[in-house]
């Protein structure tokens, strides 16, 4: 695939108009998939056999995290209610359309409150150029695909922002089936529910960040009386950022969901897949790097994480952005 050696950055009016989708998550029009410029194409693409509207679980949740190497690794992921066929991304570049595929692996957790199953699916893109945009569109067998844009690290010494802050919850409330609004007590809903979260991510679109550190407690699910629910709610309101870059999360003492797990933390393990080097699986996700080199500037927003939750710093050497786990306050130093 050719591509050219210098891009402009795609802005997310710019992506809108390319894929027919909104910054919002709604589903994305089939597109053309072959290579070439990407082109919307109405309800049936006769290169895809996709059909809009399809009865087949959607493509839910679209966020992106980076591989071990943000330079040239990104991480699609994106959750169905059902087991599908042929999960996979399309992608490419503004010269050169999606021109390859990366198929995704699946990963299941059973609720241990409900007995549900969860499906997520993490398709590992490699190969890419750095500092460079990138188009991608996530789908599976009978769906409509869902799209989004992603820009790399740069390679060497240069200057790049990001955007940090934890406890951030979920913005609608989780009502217990058959709970009465008016009359509820206890465990009824989620009480740690706040239009804050979704404001706090139009904050983050409004920097534009290379990446997000989302610094645990991320949405309290663990307190609620449907815990998927609040899961699905959170990363339906993040993914109208983290579909554009890299939201890289840690965990806190509110992703420990009971009955979850030997360490009840498989819904987390689940929804993430992070460039982690630890080789006993209930620990898988838990402790990861994705080194960035140096920056001549940075911004940091929002508030750190709280005292119980694994931090991220920013070190001064070779090895750029590392996580701690220290149990301290997630504060981004120089």
């Amino acid at each position: 695939m050719s591509e050219e050696s210098k891009q402009t950055r795609i802005s997310r009016r710019n992506a809108i108009g390319l894929f027919g989708a909104t910054v919002s998550g709604a589903a994305a029009g089939p597109l053309v998939l072959g290579a070439g410029t990407a082109e919307a194409v109405p309800a049936k693409s006769e290169v895809t056999g996709l059909t809009t509207g399809s009865a087949t679980t959607p493509v839910q949740g679209l966020h992106l995290t980076f591989g071990a190497d943000p330079r040239s690794q990104m991480v699609v992921s994106w959750v169905t209610d059902l087991a599908v066929k042929n999960p996979r991304v399309v992608y490419g570049t503004l010269s050169g359309g999606f021109g390859a595929t990366a198929h995704a692996t699946t990963k299941t957790y059973v609720d241990g409150a409900s007995g549900r199953t969860v499906w997520v699916h993490h398709a590992l893109i490699s190969k890419l150029k750095a500092d460079t945009d990138y188009l991608y569109a996530a789908q599976h067998d009978g769906a409509t695909p869902d799209a989004g844009t992603f820009h790399t690290a740069p390679s060497g010494r240069a200057p790049f922002t990001f955007t940090s802050f934890g406890d951030q919850g979920a913005p609608s409330v989780t009502w217990k089936t058959g709970a009465n609004p008016a009359d509820a007590s206890g465990r009824d809903f989620e009480p740690n529910a706040t239009p804050a979260a979704a404001d706090i991510v139009t904050g983050v679109e409004k920097v534009g960040p290379l990446f997000h550190l989302l610094n645990g407690d991320l949405c309290y699910a663990n307190t609620g009386p449907d815990r998927i629910r609040v899961w699905h709610d959170f990363l339906a309101n993040n993914s109208r950022s983290a579909r554009f870059r890299p939201w890289m999360p840690c965990a806190g003492n509110h992703e420990i969901e009971l009955g979850n797990g030997k360490l009840g933390l498989d819904a987390y393990q689940t929804y993430f897949e992070l460039p982690s080097t630890e080789t006993q699986p209930e620990l898988d996700n838990l402790w990861y790097s994705s080194p960035c080199r140096r920056a001549a500037t940075s911004t940091s927003t929002a508030t750190p994480a709280v005292g119980s939750s694994p931090g991220w710093r920013r070190s001064s050497g070779r090895h750029g952005l590392r996580r701690t786990s220290t149990g301290s306050s997630s504060a981004c130093t120089r």
